[in-house]
């Protein structure tokens, strides 16, 4: 079976960039600059060579603020391998089992990037650690930089950020919350946990109202074979379900299957490792097509996504990375 692969990113775009520095031990220090609060940093853990195998539970991250350090939230989300899979800590499939508990070069460090702070000199790194590295954050836009301090303790490791986690999620009932937005979804009779949510609001920390906005998410697919036969699906007719799921304190991943027939046969399977952060949302996709099978057919596949909102989203703004100044969402069409 092949498998072909596409990225859909949804909700916010991210965009920062993580280097090391190559001065790791310089004595300058130097202000932070960057001012991007909406992006999650995630750096692979290679770029971190000093501190390679070693346990995560004796790992922090720091910020220089008001020239002192600070423990600031983040979390390391282990993988199998170079190219292995998230280890899944919750859900029906979880692989746990799998984890070694060490900060190995695939992993990644995830914190974002509001969260950084000043370059601090050596002089400056909190007691006590035993090895370190100072991580620079760059905006590929402006240039502009931040720092932290990724710092491993042999002994007395001294506690996390006491800051609340970014994200919660509660499985059983299906939602999903942070300062900014909640989203509940739909849980079947039959115990599906689905992709679909049924209520999404902004809350009233974040600006918003905290009424559901949400009507229905609608997804449309086409499905054509031998350019004679044509089915159509929507929401109601594919399966859904959260197979596993991975949270820390900065963010969820939630994996999601969804299947489809055709002619009455499993022809294409859908996991979508939907990853929610503070502020927003991607959904990298992986289809795995029986192409052997379908290929003499021949078969064309267009999916599309959507929302319809309730009247209560009216009077909100939209905007977006190609129009930061948005509109006022006023229920009526315009040129």
């Amino acid at each position: 079976m092949r498998c072909f692969r596409f990225q859909l990113l949804t909700f916010v775009f991210f965009f920062s960039l993580i280097f090391l520095s190559n001065a790791l031990f310089a004595q300058d220090s130097e202000t932070k600059t960057i001012k991007r609060w909406v992006d999650p940093s995630v750096m692979e853990g290679r770029l971190a060579s000093e501190l390679l195998g070693l346990p995560i539970s004796n790992l922090r991250l720091y910020a220089y603020k008001n020239n002192t350090f600070q423990p600031i939230p983040f979390q390391i989300d282990e993988m199998t391998g170079e190219n292995g899979d998230w280890i899944m800590t919750g859900g029906p499939v979880i692989s746990s089992d799998l984890s070694n508990g060490k900060f190995d070069k695939w992993d990644k460090l995830i914190f974002m990037t509001e969260d950084i702070g000043d370059k601090a000199s050596k002089d400056a790194w909190t007691k006590g650690y035993t090895k370190g590295c100072e991580i620079e954050v760059i905006d590929p836009i402006t240039k502009e930089k931040g720092w932290c301090y990724l710092l491993f303790f042999a002994s007395k490791t001294p506690a996390r950020s006491n800051v609340p986690p970014y994200v919660t999620y509660d499985y059983d009932n299906e939602v999903f919350a942070s300062d900014c937005t909640v989203a509940k979804y739909i849980v079947t009779e039959e115990g599906l946990h689905t992709a679909f949510y049924k209520e999404q609001w902004v809350t009233k920390k974040a600006g918003g109202n905290g009424i559901n906005f949400a009507d229905r998410l609608k997804v449309r697919t086409t499905i054509k074979i031998l350019s004679t036969i044509t089915i159509h699906m929507n929401e109601e007719q594919l399966k859904s379900n959260v197979i596993a799921y991975h949270i820390g304190p900065v963010r969820l991943i939630r994996r999601i299957e969804q299947y489809a027939k055709i002619l009455n046969i499993p022809a294409m399977r859908v996991v979508a490792d939907v990853i929610f952060y503070k502020y927003g949302t991607t959904a990298p996709v992986q289809f795995d097509v029986p192409v052997n099978r379908l290929r003499k057919i021949g078969v064309s596949l267009v999916v599309r996504f959507g929302t319809d909102y309730s009247p209560d989203v009216i009077g909100s703004r939209s905007a977006s990375s190609t129009n930061p100044k948005g509109f006022i969402v006023d229920g009526n069409m315009d040129d």
